[in-house]
């Protein structure tokens, strides 16, 4: 999904770079308009989560030592001790550093499993937003744990007005507790999350078929 970055505002990103085979240990980015030219190059900072499972109460919920730098919708680099190491998504965090994820690992979890950070920060100045267009790229010049570079990007559109997605995840659940009361008070958060990010994704497709760009329309 493009960003969409407000004319002559500076606007903090964060890339979850969740392809790599090895957490990044470092990153660079360069902003760029859609000619190819550099408006900006921001520092970039890797998030510095470190935490240790100390009990498990299910393959996607667990204790941790400390929650530290988590917060609910983010990424993590996760490891476990049968050597599977990945992306993870948090849905909930809960008093006592009790977090849950999205969905079970491929790795089986316990107390040697460790949680580090993979979200990649930066901030694009406002200097580097003063024409509307289309099509500007964030490419961001990954090293990861290993020594390997990747080169990823995003897109982005300088807009005058932003995109105002239809569906909210209290408008989520609420559909369904009216609907299957039973499944709705069975799933967490980010199960609600995630049908609202596809619902609103889905609209900016079906907007983008037609010819138009979300952030024309503003409210669907």
């Amino acid at each position: 999904m493009a960003l969409e970055l407000l004319q002559d505002q500076s606007r903090a990103v964060t890339f979850y770079p969740a392809s790599l085979d090895a957490r990044p240990s470092s990153a660079v980015l360069s902003f760029k308009s859609p000619d190819g030219t550099e408006k900006a190059a921001p520092s970039v900072t890797v998030a510095s989560i470190s935490a240790t499972v100390s009990s498990v109460t299910s393959q996607s919920k667990v204790t941790l030592n400390n929650s530290t730098g988590l917060t609910v919708g983010a990424q993590v680099w996760l490891t476990t001790s049968d050597g599977w190491s990945g992306a993870i998504r948090i849905a909930e965090i809960e008093t006592g550093h009790v977090v849950t994820f999205d969905t079970a690992s491929p790795g089986t979890l316990d107390t040697s499993a460790t949680l580090l950070g993979l979200g990649l920060s930066a901030t694009i100045p406002s200097s580097a937003t003063t024409t509307r267009d289309r099509f500007y790229r964030l490419e961001w010049t990954i090293t990861d744990a290993l020594g390997t570079v990747s080169l990823l990007h995003q897109i982005a559109h300088v807009v005058r007005m932003q995109f105002s997605d239809p569906v909210s995840d209290s408008e989520a659940k609420r559909y369904v507790a009216a609907n299957w009361p039973g499944l709705a008070a069975s799933k967490d958060a980010g199960f609600y999350r995630g049908i609202v990010y596809r619902s609103n994704q889905r609209v900016r497709n079906l907007i983008q078929a037609s010819g138009d760009f979300p952030h024309m329309i503003g409210d669907p």
